[in-house]
């Protein structure tokens, strides 16, 4: 999923706010209770420079809580691709 570039070190970085405004932009996490909701930004929290499985996770457990009508046509795909785009930032070392 990643390419890394033998020319740049780079990491991914994103913060639990980022997150949040991820999934009310796009009506994730309806079906989600509280609890749930902040275990999964905490994650975020304590994996803030993410690599491809800690992006997984999330969107999978985003998809998990979001109601029938959100997940109907949505793709694990869809979801990583609006927290990379929208929720990281990148990071050259």
């Amino acid at each position: 999923m990643f390419t890394v570039s033998t020319r740049y070190d780079y990491r991914l970085m994103w913060t639990a706010s980022k997150v949040r405004q991820v999934c009310k932009d796009n009506e994730y996490y309806a079906d989600g209770s509280e609890e749930d909701y902040n275990k999964m930004l905490r994650y975020v929290g304590d994996y803030d420079t993410p690599d491809e499985d800690d992006i997984i996770h999330v969107a999978i457990d985003i998809i998990a809580h979001s109601d029938k009508e959100t997940r109907k046509g949505l793709t694990t795909d869809a979801v990583i691709s609006n927290l990379i785009n929208d929720a990281c930032s990148i990071i050259v070392m």
